[in-house]
């Protein structure tokens, strides 16, 4: 399973779609917090997260999944719209 956390539906549809299409189950949340939730249920086996995000951003977000699940080892990726690097 992949988390796909975005607040932009079109991004993370985006995301959805080409990654189902090759075979993968993804699963995507409009805020970190509700991946959060989702992974108390379900160990994912990669994040890829929007850097800004109302609430909690990614880099946020990824520590307090390293906080909230310490033994896990799941791979973050993250991306942004923005133009600077």
């Amino acid at each position: 399973m992949i988390f796909v956390v975005d607040d932009d539906d079109t991004y993370s549809g985006a995301a959805k779609v080409a990654l189902s299409a090759e075979g993968h189950s993804v699963v995507t949340f409009s805020d970190a917090r509700q991946a959060l939730e989702a992974a108390l249920k379900e160990e994912p086996e990669l994040i890829l997260s929007d850097i800004m995000m109302p609430d909690m951003g990614g880099f946020d977000f990824r520590q307090a999944y390293a906080q909230k699940f310490p033994n896990r080892r799941t791979p973050f990726v993250f991306f942004s719209s923005l133009s600077d690097a």
